[in-house]
């Protein structure tokens, strides 16, 4: 039951001829019903200060309804509920158009109660006499509605006086973009599958591509400055180590961590070290041993949620979704050991000390078995610096080495000093660094004693917001001097 009666003014001919109270929602849903009009949101004051939204049950009774129509809600009749001090916004508001945008005919209007947001508004209206552009801006403050004619849509925005200011918000004029800003577009797979010309779209196709093919020019630079006559100034012919003699107009230091080893990944620093593309190689004990424990025994893909007490007690070791079998470092103890005993053995003879690069050397040449990253580096004399030689396995065995056959020295600042000639004597340098840490500082602190590095790549899954030089944008390194500053580095996050 309505608390007050509502009534509906019946105009004939433009004027009111009498008034149907209402007193029941049945009865309003019922004259609704009648009406040849789209309905929009229908609310009815049960209570004084409570409403409740009737749209369900009117949808079952007017075929015209049409639901949730406020970006599209033409002009809003309105129903007269007296002087009632707690009536919502309106009791009951209904489209004017019929289903097929025509005017319907004028048989009644309805009337809500003036708000205190809504000001100067009429009594009545009728629903055919459209108002003007004036009327429609002094009908409605703070509401949402479009006024259809025959002539056309009058648009009325939200918010008053600060329509214009909305609009200019949302539909703000963009300044021209310079013409040689790139446009985004991948690769044409109609044309076949061309993976030259694949990986050249990869620079304009957004997010990490575009890093990515940034990466693939600055290596193509380092090889275009590579392959360039190198200067007779230039020369390195005193230089009596010819693992770290100039060779080429730019010395390229590949840094790389054990998990690329560990993975597939070898194979391809493998045909680098083979076809001589790079000079000089920093890894972890991993990155040593892997190579060597992978020429011994196989490494099996697994599973990253493998259950790891499951494995202890197999003795099965797991790398990732990586699988090594323990057995293969009982046969990495077995092959090792006696090479150690002829480095010690060497030692006391010769009085030669062993440094982390010489002590790789041996190994790769005593592996002699062409899948080994080691054993190519060996032969065509490209250095392998470990700067962490002992953080491993092979660290192990020296562990155990010196209480059975104690007295191998491992000179370290050896190695520092033939990795930093190397990055002092370069013509040019550029630096490939394949993930983080010791591996990463150590090729970029060589770089700093010349300068700084005139190309560079890092590709890396660390981010620069935990402060850590693994994540480190090569902006960071710029501030050190260990990049140029003429120079165009690229990091590629693969995170």
């Amino acid at each position: 039951m309505l608390q007050k009666d509502v009534f509906c003014d019946v105009i004939e001919d433009g004027d009111v001829v009498k008034e149907e109270p209402i007193t029941e929602v049945d009865q309003v849903m019922e004259v609704l019903s009648k009406q040849e009009v789209l309905i929009d949101d229908v609310y009815v004051e049960e209570e004084v200060g409570k409403s409740r939204r009737i749209d369900d049950e009117v949808a079952g009774s007017s075929p015209f309804y049409q639901p949730k129509q406020h970006s599209t809600t033409q002009f809003s009749s309105r129903m007269d509920f007296g002087d009632w001090p707690d009536m919502d916004l309106s009791c009951l508001r209904y489209s004017s158009m019929l289903p097929d945008g025509k005017n319907p005919p004028p048989p009644r209007v309805w009337r809500f109660p003036v708000l205190s947001s809504v000001e100067n508004i009429p009594e009545t209206m009728d629903v055919n006499s459209m108002p003007t552009d004036e009327e429609v801006e002094t009908l409605v403050k703070g509401m949402s509605l479009n006024v259809k004619s025959d002539e056309g849509v009058i648009a009325v925005e939200s918010g008053g006086d600060g329509s214009n200011e909305e609009r200019d918000a949302v539909f703000k004029s963009s300044d021209p973009l310079p013409q040689s800003t790139p446009i985004v577009q991948g690769y044409d797979f109609n044309k076949g599958v061309d993976y030259k010309a694949l990986f050249k779209t990869y620079k304009n196709s957004g997010f990490q591509a575009t890093s990515l093919g940034r990466a693939i020019d600055e290596v193509n630079r380092m090889l275009d400055c590579r392959e360039q006559p190198l200067d007779p100034l230039h020369s390195d012919l005193t230089e009596e180590d010819p693992f770290i003699r100039r060779r080429s107009n730019c010395t390229i230091f590949l840094g790389y961590t054990s998990n690329m080893v560990s993975c597939g990944v070898r194979d391809s620093i493998r045909f680098l070290v083979e076809h001589r593309m790079v000079d000089c190689i920093v890894t972890t004990a991993g990155g040593v041993e892997e190579d060597l424990i992978k020429c011994l025994g196989n490494t099996y893909v697994g599973d990253f949620h493998l259950d790891g007490r499951t494995l202890r007690d197999k003795a099965i070791n797991r790398i990732g979704n990586l699988l090594v079998p323990n057995d293969n470092y009982c046969k990495f103890e077995d092959w090792v050991v006696p090479r150690l005993d002829a480095l010690l053995e060497e030692q006391r003879k010769e009085q030669k000390i062993w440094s982390p690069s010489t002590i790789i050397e041996r190994l790769g040449r005593e592996i002699n078995d062409p899948s080994s990253i080691l054993y190519w580096a060996a032969k065509n004399e490209i250095p392998v610096f470990c700067p962490a030689l002992t953080d491993g396995s092979l660290g192990d065995m020296m562990y155990f080495h010196s209480y059975r056959n104690p007295g191998l020295i491992v000179d370290i600042l050896q190695d520092l000093k033939r990795l930093n000639k190397m990055a002092v004597r370069a013509a040019n340098s550029g630096m490939i660094i394949v993930g983080g840490g010791v591996v990463k500082h150590h090729v970029c602190n060589a770089n700093l004693m010349r300068n700084g590095a005139d190309f560079s790549v890092f590709i890396n899954t660390s981010s620069e917001f935990d402060g850590s030089d693994a994540g480190a944008r090569p902006d960071e390194a710029i501030s050190w001097g260990k990049i140029k500053k003429s120079a165009h580095p690229v990091k590629v996050s693969t995170s």
